[in-house]
């Protein structure tokens, strides 16, 4: 039998708005046990938090969106997303003989 190799966890509090934490208990609530299980609320931080993490953010303005507007995702979604823009729209398309 394999061993995981288990990271060292730190305690943090978190304050969060009453209605926002409502939508979380009901989000991660068993309905076998009728709470939230141990240690779900971390995992749930744990995952969100590696997620914004990893993920890119496109600027849509050069795109012709309002300044400020933008998606994130995952890198390789973002990437996709930027290639086929780029070559959808004019203001960012490239001219072949200016390479």
């Amino acid at each position: 039998m394999s061993r995981r190799k288990l990271e060292p966890k730190v305690p943090l509090k978190v304050r969060l708005p009453v209605a926002l934490r409502a939508e979380l208990d009901l989000l991660l609530v068993s309905d076998l046990q009728g709470r939230v299980p141990h240690g779900d609320y971390s995992e749930f931080f744990e995952r969100r938090l590696r997620e914004w993490l990893s993920d890119s953010v496109l600027d849509l303005t050069p795109y012709g969106l309002p300044l400020g507007t933008s998606v994130r995702g995952p890198k390789h979604c973002i990437d996709a997303l930027r290639a086929r823009l780029d070559n959808n729209h004019p203001s960012t398309r490239r001219n072949p003989r200016d390479t």
